[in-house]
């Protein structure tokens, strides 16, 4: 983690983004920031280049699925989807393919093994809607793929500025996390980590001593105490028993 607040808030701005665009605008919104509430037509303006210019063949699920790099289209059936970038045609998450993950469960492709008698009810055409929504993701895709440059640069500034370690978490009583804020909820006015308000531009090294100045020596930092209460959860099996 970095030691620099500034690096802290421009690395939430940016996440921010990415979680707004990853929610086609419905989280993280913010107007005066460049985060709208998403919308259809707002997707569709921003990216222009992405357009639904031939019709998927809409008698059937699609069979054939294929990319032209050259021109930049996704071709699904005969259907056309322009303005399509390698980036945007190769973007994963979670070790998935964005783009086949989605293409898969709307194409006469299996989807994977059979669990129950759900996994055999699936469409049996291409409906009008999935090719507007789409046109959503790749634009999507683009906006993400547009943040990339700007996430690799943040990370090597962040990477060569001051970093927070484990030993200096341990020394500001963060570490070991108490049971109090394990289910702590935070909100906009919580925008540094707690304890850490004096360390922005601190080297990480050295971290010696581990206690406070005004520790005596040898004595033990006390275990911080709270009493927790239960969560919901936990009250409800308690009157069911």
């Amino acid at each position: 983690m970095t030691a620099a607040s500034g690096l802290w808030h421009e690395a939430i701005s940016l996440g921010r983004h990415v979680l707004w665009a990853s929610t086609f605008g419905t989280r993280c919104i913010n107007p005066s920031d460049g985060r709208p509430a998403g919308t259809s037509n707002w997707w569709r303006r921003l990216h222009p280049e992405i357009t639904y210019a031939r019709e998927v063949a809409p008698d059937a699920l699609p069979s054939t699925i294929t990319y032209d790099s050259e021109r930049g289209h996704l071709i699904i059936e005969g259907g056309v989807f322009t303005g399509v970038t390698p980036r945007m045609r190769n973007y994963a998450t979670g070790g998935r393919n964005v783009r086949d993950s989605w293409l898969a469960y709307r194409s006469n492709r299996s989807t994977g093994k059979v669990t129950s008698e759900l996994d055999r009810e699936r469409p049996e055409h291409w409906e009008h809607e999935w090719s507007r929504e789409l046109v959503e993701i790749l634009g999507v895709l683009s906006h993400l793929a547009a943040l990339e440059p700007r996430q690799a640069e943040l990370l090597d500034r962040i990477v060569a500025a001051p970093l927070i370690d484990v030993a200096e978490l341990n020394r500001r009583r963060i570490l070991p996390v108490p049971e109090r804020a394990k289910n702590a909820r935070t909100g906009p006015d919580h925008a540094f980590l707690p304890g850490m308000e004096t360390v922005d531009g601190q080297p990480p090294e050295p971290v010696d001593p581990l206690t406070l100045p005004t520790d005596p020596p040898g004595i033990a930092l006390p275990e911080p105490r709270a009493s927790v209460r239960p969560g919901p959860r936990a009250r409800r099996r308690h009157g069911r028993s």
